[in-house]
């Protein structure tokens, strides 16, 4: 089935949301109460190993069919904030932001 830009996107930000979602768990994480820069901790050491593993996930090239070619949510998210089809009065900056947050992040934490 063919999808138009709209619905490929949709379909994108639903499969984005939804991983965030799986990976950040309050209930496995613990969040210091500050509103500084926060380091995460996690309730138990298989919490830290499924959170790793879904990172991974998030990070990964996924089906091409889910995409509509083989990219990972990261790039999806790129994609997304680059071109999209849904940006009522600048209503994109959040999003932007966001994944410029997780981008800057995951950079100083892999370097």
């Amino acid at each position: 089935m063919e999808y138009n830009a709209i619905e490929i996107e949709t379909i994108q930000l639903k499969v984005i949301t939804e991983a965030i979602d799986e990976m950040v768990n309050h209930e496995a994480m613990n969040f210091p109460k500050r509103n500084t820069d926060v380091i995460v901790g996690f309730s138990s050491s298989t919490h830290k190993k499924v959170f790793n593993i879904l990172l991974v996930d998030f990070l990964s090239n996924l089906d091409k069919g889910l995409f509509n070619n083989s990219s990972s949510c990261l790039k999806a998210l790129r994609e997304v904030c680059n071109s999209p089809s849904f940006n009522a009065s600048n209503s994109i900056a959040c999003l932007e932001k966001m994944f410029l947050f997780l981008k800057n992040g995951l950079r100083k934490k892999l370097a």
